[in-house]
C-alpha cells in the first residue's frame, strides 16, 4: 500500500495529477468568477502532511489552467527542520511565482500556530484571523 504522499508523487510524475478532476473544477471556478485561487498548506522540502513539489505542481497547474490571480499561504516549521529553513522555502516559492508571473506568498505563519494538536484555541484563533480577517504582522516581501 502506497502512502498518500507517495501516490501524489506518482501522480505528477505520470502527469494525471494535471487532470485531477476536483483541482481541475476548482481552478475553473476561480477563472469564471475571475477571483483568486488560494493554495494553504505546509511547505517543507519533506512532511507527512504535505511537501514542496506538491504545491509546486498545483502553482504550475493554475498558471496552464489560466488562473487570474495566485495566493499562496505558507505553513512553516516541519518538526526536526532548522527554523531558518523557512525562509528559503519561501523563497524558492517567491522564485517560481516570478518565473511563472503568477502567485504570490500572502500569508506565512508557523505549525505552532497553525497546526495546533494540543487544544490550543488561542492559536487556532490567530491562524483564522490571519487567514480570514488578513490579521497579523506585515513584512516587506523578500523580507
Amino acid at each position: 500500500m502506497f502512502s498518500d504522499r507517495l501516490k501524489i508523487d506518482r501522480a505528477i510524475e505520470s502527469g494525471a495529477f494535471f487532470s485531477n478532476e476536483a483541482y481541475r473544477r476548482t481552478m475553473a471556478e476561480a477563472i469564471r468568477r475571475g477571483k483568486a485561487l488560494h493554495l494553504m498548506g505546509i511547505v517543507s522540502f519533506f512532511s507527512s502532511h504535505g511537501m514542496m513539489n506538491h504545491l509546486l505542481a498545483l502553482m504550475e497547474m493554475a498558471k496552464k489552467e489560466g488562473v487570474p490571480e495566485l495566493f499562496i499561504h505558507a505553513m512553516l516549521g516541519r518538526r526536526g527542520e532548522m527554523p531558518e529553513s523557512g525562509a528559503n522555502y519561501v523563497k524558492q516559492i517567491e522564485d517560481k511565482c516570478a518565473e511563472m508571473g503568477l502567485g504570490r506568498v500572502v500569508s506565512v505563519i508557523g505549525r505552532y500556530w497553525s497546526m495546533d494538536r494540543e487544544e490550543n484555541w488561542d492559536r487556532i484563533e490567530k491562524t483564522y484571523r490571519m487567514l480570514v480577517h488578513g490579521e497579523g504582522h506585515p513584512v516587506k516581501e523578500g523580507g
